[in-house]
C-alpha cells in the first residue's frame, strides 16, 4: 500500500512540474509601443501606452547599437519593442527577453 501511494504521489508531482515548465516555454511574443525614458547604469527605461513602466537590463549596451548613437539621444522617441516572457513566478514577476527594438 505504501508503495502504491508513493508511486501515485511521484506521478502527480512529476506531471504538475512538467505542465508548469511547458506553460512557461509556450508564452507568446508580446509587442509594445513604448516611449523611451532614458538609460542609466545598464538599465533602459520605457513607458507603454497605458503608462506602465518597462525596464530592460542592457549591461553590454547592445540594445541601441544598431542606431549608432548613444541611447539617451532617443529620449522621448516612440519604439516598437517585441518581448518574449521567460518565466512566471507566482504570476507576479515576469522576466522578458527583448527580441526586437524598432524606432517608429
Amino acid at each position: 500500500m505504501k508503495l502504491l501511494i508513493t508511486f501515485f504521489s511521484a506521478v502527480v508531482l512529476f506531471t504538475s512540474s512538467v505542465s508548469n515548465n511547458l506553460e512557461s516555454l509556450n508564452n507568446d511574443v508580446i509587442t509594445y509601443e513604448v516611449v523611451f525614458d532614458g538609460s542609466e547604469g545598464g538599465l533602459c527605461f520605457f513607458t507603454d501606452s497605458q503608462d506602465d513602466a518597462i525596464t530592460v537590463e542592457d549591461d553590454e549596451n547592445k540594445l541601441f547599437v544598431k542606431f549608432n548613437q548613444d541611447a539617451n539621444s532617443f529620449v522621448g522617441k516612440t519604439f516598437t519593442i517585441l518581448l518574449k516572457p521567460n518565466k512566471v513566478d507566482n504570476g507576479v514577476y515576469k522576466a522578458k527577453s527583448v527580441l526586437k527594438l524598432e524606432l517608429k
